[in-house]
């Protein structure tokens, strides 16, 4: 009787260690952190709140504006881009394995997966093509209507898609759209109509790493960072040869000029580590890099000096490679341009008409007028520089 008794609790144990219920919990939000979510068995959608924990079966919906960072384990962390939907499927611990799963409905995801934990992380994402599954890597999933999109910055991916006989692995600096067995190079990608999905993927992974970057609990550090801006340089360096023989090389450093500058939005204390990667990866794109982040830097901060920031990051990009040659005086003129063409596009207030006259006796009635400033949302262009010669 006592060794049947010994067994059944031995058994309990065991299943709790085998299979363990587990949820996930938001760890900040941004911008105008607006978004709800519907918890299991209720009908009704409720504000996500920094600290909120959200457990299996919760059906989440991003704002506007807004990102999400979401922890299911320790070094497992997901990023949700405005716009984003998503459901929580699974979040268990399976003996000495962290399985995550997540259901994509709608908007960019970013995995953000330490690698020190290769072994214990099973992450994935469910699309409507398929399943993106890592252990230990960093790497983006798009969904637009039935379309995929699967961007691999770190680490390596398995796509597994019913259609095709063996799942698609994905390297650094790949992606794939779900309709065929091999992956592709981004800079193949970046020639086709997926585009613009790589474009805002690469975007999106470069923001998230950014504010990543600055929590020493992420397991997120810079050399993450820097791969994500080495495939964004490879991706815009890419030489095509058109159908009329003609040979044109690169975008002109537009896509990691992007790049560079979503992560330096997220986080302007990155800007020197962006721009060193940039110039590494791609020296010709140096001067239109260090352009564009120094635009965000000097948004970020209105008592910093374009002429400053651009000749502190024109001399990183040349110390990190001497091929990298940045006009800095062309910087400084393009970003205080840009800055004046924004500000000259921004509609005043219109003038409120003045109060009518009133009567000076003791029964006067003051008129009150709102003079709170008017916001207006402007958006950042993009800055390209062109290379001097």
């Amino acid at each position: 009787m006592k060794l049947r008794i010994f067994f059944s609790v031995l058994l309990m144990a065991v299943s709790t260690v085998v299979l363990s219920a587990q949820t996930a919990t938001v760890l900040r939000m941004t911008g105008d952190k607006v978004a709800v979510a519907t918890l299991p068995d209720q009908d009704d959608a409720v504000p996500v709140t920094e600290g909120m924990v959200l457990p299996e079966g919760t059906f989440v919906e991003v704002g506007a504006n807004t990102k999400l960072f979401m922890k299911t384990f320790e070094g497992a962390i997901t990023t949700a881009a405005a716009n984003t939907v998503f459901a929580i499927l699974e979040v268990e611990q399976v003996g000495e394995q962290e399985r995550t799963r997540l259901r994509l409905d709608q908007g960019d995801l970013v995995a953000s997966l330490d690698p020190t934990k290769r072994g214990t992380h099973d992450y994935g994402v469910q699309t409507p093509k398929g399943v993106a599954a890592a252990r230990g890597t960093t790497y983006s999933v798009s969904v637009d209507g039935f379309e995929v999109m699967v961007t691999v910055t770190d680490g390596a991916v398995s796509f597994e898609i019913p259609e095709l006989p063996a799942p698609v692995i994905l390297v650094p600096g790949t992606g794939s759209d779900g309709t065929t067995q091999e992956a592709s190079p981004l800079a193949s990608l970046m020639s086709s109509a997926s585009a613009p999905a790589v474009r805002a993927a690469l975007q999106a992974t470069a923001a998230a790493v950014a504010t990543l970057v600055a929590d020493t609990t992420s397991g997120v550090t810079n050399d993450v960072l820097n791969s994500v801006i080495t495939a964004a340089a490879n991706a815009g360096d890419a030489t095509e040869t058109t159908t009329d023989g003609t040979t044109t090389t690169g975008d002109g450093g537009s896509l990691v000029a992007l790049v560079a500058a979503a992560a330096t939005q997220a986080n302007a204390d990155v800007a020197q580590t962006v721009v060193e990667a940039a110039a590494e990866a791609s020296p010709a794109t140096a001067e239109t890099v260090v352009a564009s982040v120094t635009r965000e830097v000097v948004d970020s901060d209105a008592t910093t000096d374009a002429a400053t920031v651009a000749t502190t990051l024109a001399a990183a990009a040349t110390t990190a490679n001497a091929a990298a040659t940045v006009n800095t005086t062309a910087v400084t003129n393009a970003v205080e341009q840009s800055i004046a063409a924004e500000a000259a596009e921004t509609p005043a207030a219109e003038p409120q008409p003045a109060p009518a006259p009133q009567p000076t006796t003791e029964t006067e009635t003051e008129t009150e007028i709102d003079e709170s400033p008017v916001e207006v949302e402007v958006p950042t262009d993009n800055i390209v520089v062109s290379p001097s010669s």
